[in-house]
């Protein structure tokens, strides 16, 4: 059975790959690489395609870089279509999870097969558990909007 959501499309918009020439994994410290993730969702002119952008890198700062074997910056975008029937708030709840998890397996695809052949062999992108941050996500904006609420609350007193 099909799902109502469907990968139409996807674009490696930006794919970097640097290995460390100084990189000695006999003495490597076991130190786990920095990954920094951000992603963004929009809804295209036709009403059941949906676009995920999403941004991946790994040990982008020197200093990270400096003690690791690679520095791995990846950009997909990935395209989806939606049943016309499907309700807006169903799409919200698949498109999340679910996008993003197809669209971080396209990243990891193209990232393994261009360091297959690298000075320290092929890297898979740590495994994301983007429930919890989709969750965190809206935590944070959720703490934010309530923060300029109160912000809001506290400039009409003074005004008043």
């Amino acid at each position: 059975m099909l799902s109502p959501m469907q990968l139409k499309d996807f674009v490696v918009q930006l794919l970097h790959v640097e290995a460390n020439p100084k990189f000695a994994p006999q003495k490597r410290d076991h130190l786990e690489d920095k990954l920094e993730l951000s992603f963004g969702m929009m809804e295209r002119k036709d009403p059941r395609l949906y676009r995920i952008n999403l941004d991946v890198s790994i040990n982008g700062k020197d200093e990270d870089f400096a003690k690791r074997a690679y520095r791995i910056h990846v950009v997909v975008y990935a395209i989806y279509e939606f049943d016309l029937k499907m309700p807006k708030e169903d799409i919200d709840k698949l498109l999340g999870p679910n996008g993003l998890a197809m669209a971080y397996s396209i990243a990891r695809g193209v990232v393994a097969n261009a360091t297959g052949t690298s000075l320290h062999g092929k890297y898979i992108l740590p495994t994301v558990n983007f429930v919890e941050l989709l969750k965190e996500k809206a935590s944070q904006r959720g703490k934010k909007e309530k923060g300029a609420k109160t912000l809001r609350k506290t400039e009409s007193r003074k005004k008043g």
